[in-house]
């Protein structure tokens, strides 16, 4: 039986950002931000090619109840809004897998998506 090798830290990234950010809570916009994880062949006999990725994601830690397949072996990335199901606190993870089995999964990412928009400024009252 081949095995996977899942390498790096899966991190929530903004989209317009050039490096993606700490593993840490954030909060992010859900049409700007996407998923990324890092993967690397590996060596033998721990040499199992990836057929696809499934990102796994719930309401808390450790407890997945989505698990979106990503059936591109060369995906490193994918758009939140593909991945979860509306506002909130969100917890993720990403496995490699092929037809021998799943890998074990990245670092969990913590993540508040949806934004609060900017407060309004220079409120006045016009009479006439």
């Amino acid at each position: 039986m081949k095995k996977f090798i899942l390498a790096g830290a899966l991190v929530a990234a903004m989209a317009s950002q050039a490096n993606a950010q700490s593993p840490t809570s954030i909060a992010i916009n859900i049409e700007r931000s996407s998923l990324q994880w890092t993967w690397t062949q590996g060596a033998p006999p721990d040499d199992g090619m990836v057929t696809q990725f499934n990102v796994k994601c719930g309401r808390a830690s450790g407890s997945y109840f989505t698990n979106i397949p990503i059936v591109d072996p060369a995906a490193r990335s994918v758009p939140v809004k593909q991945v979860i199901t509306g506002i909130g606190q969100w917890f993720c993870v990403v496995t490699a897998a092929n037809e021998a089995g799943e890998s074990s999964p990245t670092n969990e990412v913590s993540f508040l998506a949806g934004t609060v928009p900017v407060a309004p400024i220079n409120l006045i009252v016009v009479g006439k």
